[in-house]
């Protein structure tokens, strides 16, 4: 049986207990499910982007620090084609866990604001190559942002084109490298595959006006 409880949001978080043999009770739930993959590279929940309504956003910080012993972390604000978007980092120390809280401007909350999923990979572009060959389809991310990149950071070219021709976005501190790529959205849902290299613990930050710009195109065209 599992336990339960509900966010400030209604989101519903239900904690479940392994088994034994290291399966978690949960997957059950879901069959069978498909034949298991030969071994290959594998990707693991980075971290989960909730959108949070403004009412609920201070309540919501307070809650994961209570109820679940996140952390939070310094927040940050990034522009959007409707305002500034607010993102709240919550987090355990060892970083196992990581919940990215939004607070979208107000204009944009009369819609379905958009939440996400990333998984993290050791090999981004391999990922890349691997998920347009099998028909994934990528957010399209604007020839003037690699202009931009090649101006910012002096990336090698081939490195640079590889980054173009696959849609990926890219971001370096003093810290390390993030690599990451988004798929498009059903529904109000989409996802983003990361790689984190050397001690790169941020979220990619600066990209994150271009991922909102491109979005908001495609949802005006709609």
């Amino acid at each position: 049986m599992f336990q339960g409880f509900a966010a400030p949001d209604s989101t519903e978080i239900f904690l479940c207990q392994g088994s034994p043999d290291g399966t978690a009770a949960w997957t059950r739930e879901f069959g069978e499910g498909l034949e298991k993959p030969a071994a290959g590279p594998t990707a693991v929940i980075d971290h989960v982007n909730l959108a949070q309504p403004w009412q609920h956003f201070d309540e919501a910080v307070l809650f994961y620090t209570s109820a679940l012993a996140l952390e939070p972390q310094p927040f940050a604000e990034v522009p959007s084609p409707t305002g500034l978007v607010r993102s709240q980092v919550m987090a355990t120390g060892d970083r196992a866990v990581r919940l990215v809280l939004n607070l979208a401007p107000l204009n944009q909350q009369r819609r379905t604001y958009q939440e996400h999923i990333a998984f993290a990979v050791d090999d981004l572009v391999a990922t890349a190559r691997d998920c347009t060959a099998r028909g994934l389809a990528f957010l399209e991310i604007p020839a003037n942002y690699y202009e931009d990149l090649a101006a910012r950071f002096g990336l090698a070219p081939d490195f640079l084109a590889t980054l173009r021709d696959l849609n990926l976005l890219y971001d370096r501190d003093a810290d390390g490298e993030f690599l990451h790529f988004y798929t498009a959205t059903v529904g109000s849902v989409f996802f983003e595959m990361v790689e984190r290299r050397g001690g790169y613990d941020g979220y990619g930050a600066p990209n994150a006006p271009v991922r909102h710009a491109v979005q908001y195109d495609h949802l005006q065209h709609r």
